[in-house]
């Protein structure tokens, strides 16, 4: 069983790329710490990094991937790709391993939520 996230997400996997969310690449809504945006992006597994490489390599290459990446499908460099999660401990590592994002922002009202994509 897993731990309590600091960092909610949702994670959408194709078994033909990855099995989990620990490693490969997958589709995730990634909500910030304090639960007033959410990023739906195209992110990396990052738990399999951190664990043969250690939490300053792993960054470094989640760093590298995502410049292959964003090269292989001609991404301009101008476009804005940090994101600001918070301060959990994935938050480093998600925020490095970002391919694509794009944020939703969260205004909750008591007892709704609603969605505004910009």
């Amino acid at each position: 069983m897993g731990n309590w996230s600091q960092l909610p997400w949702i994670g959408i996997f194709d078994p033909n790329v990855t099995k989990g969310a620990q490693s490969g690449y997958y589709i995730v809504y990634l909500f910030r710490e304090d639960m007033q945006g959410v990023y739906l992006s195209i992110n990396q597994g990052v738990t399999d990094l951190r664990n043969k490489y250690g939490d300053k390599k792993a960054i470094e290459i989640l760093r590298d991937n995502v410049k292959e990446f964003r090269n292989k499908i001609d991404v301009s460099n101008d476009l804005e790709i940090g994101i600001s999660l918070g301060k959990g401990n994935y938050a480093p590592f998600y925020e490095a391993g970002i391919f694509m994002p794009n944020i939703i922002l969260l205004k909750i009202y008591p007892l709704k939520m609603y969605l505004f994509l910009i």
